[in-house]
C-alpha cells in the first residue's frame, strides 16, 4: 500500500514538472516599454528652455521621474520572466584570443541591458580586464551602433584554456525590440 502510494506521488509529482512551463520576458517587450520612457522623456526635452531656470528645473526633475519609473517598470518586466534569456550572437573579431560562448540577459533597466557572457580565453592576456564593445543586427540585417559590450574581471588577466564570465552593458535598451543577433565586431585594445 505504501509503495502504491509513493508510486501515485511520484507519477504525480513528474506530471506537474513536466507539465509547469518556464516564462521567458522576450527581449521585444522590454525595447517597447524602454521606448515608451525614451518618447515621454524626449517630449520633456523638447520643451526645455535653458533661460527660463523655473521651467527648466520642472522639466529636469520630471525627466528624472521618468527615468525612475522606467528603471522601475522595466526591472519589474525583466523579473516576470523565470528562464535565462540568451541572446544570439557573433563574433568577427578577437578570434585568436577569446571565443565567446553564450551571452544571456542578467537584467534591464532605463535604456540599458545588461548582460553576462561566458568566455574561453585562447591567448594569455597582458593586461586585466580585456573588454570588447558590441553592435547590432536587427531582423531586416541593418547594423546598428548601440554603445557597450562584455570585459572580464579588471582584476584578472586572462589564461589560455581558461573560461572566464564577462560582463557588460548594452546601452539603447528601445533599439533592441528587432534585434537579430549582437555583433561583437571591435580588437580589444589592451590584450
Amino acid at each position: 500500500m505504501i509503495k502504491k502510494i509513493i508510486a501515485i506521488a511520484l507519477v504525480s509529482c513528474s506530471l506537474v514538472a513536466c507539465t509547469e512551463k518556464k516564462e521567458t520576458v522576450s527581449l521585444d517587450k522590454l525595447a517597447e516599454t524602454a521606448q515608451t520612457f525614451v518618447t515621454k522623456i524626449k517630449a520633456f526635452e523638447a520643451k526645455i528652455d535653458p533661460t527660463n531656470v523655473d521651467t527648466y528645473m520642472q522639466l529636469t526633475d520630471s525627466i528624472t521621474v521618468q527615468q525612475t519609473l522606467a528603471d522601475s517598470a522595466i526591472a519589474k518586466l525583466y523579473a516576470t520572466g523565470k528562464d535565462t534569456l540568451f541572446l544570439e550572437f557573433s563574433q568577427v573579431k578577437n578570434l585568436d584570443r577569446i571565443k565567446i560562448l553564450k551571452v544571456w540577459v542578467v537584467g534591464a533597466k532605463y535604456n540599458e541591458l545588461q548582460i553576462e557572457a561566458e568566455v574561453e580565453a585562447l591567448d594569455n592576456s597582458s593586461f586585466k580586464g580585456p573588454y570588447t564593445s558590441a553592435t547590432i543586427f536587427d531582423n531586416t540585417g541593418k547594423r546598428m551602433e548601440v554603445g557597450g559590450g562584455i570585459g572580464g574581471d579588471p582584476e584578472t588577466k586572462l589564461e589560455v584554456g581558461k573560461t572566464y564570465k564577462f560582463k557588460g552593458i548594452i546601452d539603447n535598451l528601445n533599439l533592441l525590440k528587432n534585434l537579430k543577433k549582437l555583433n561583437f565586431d571591435e580588437d580589444i585594445k589592451k590584450w
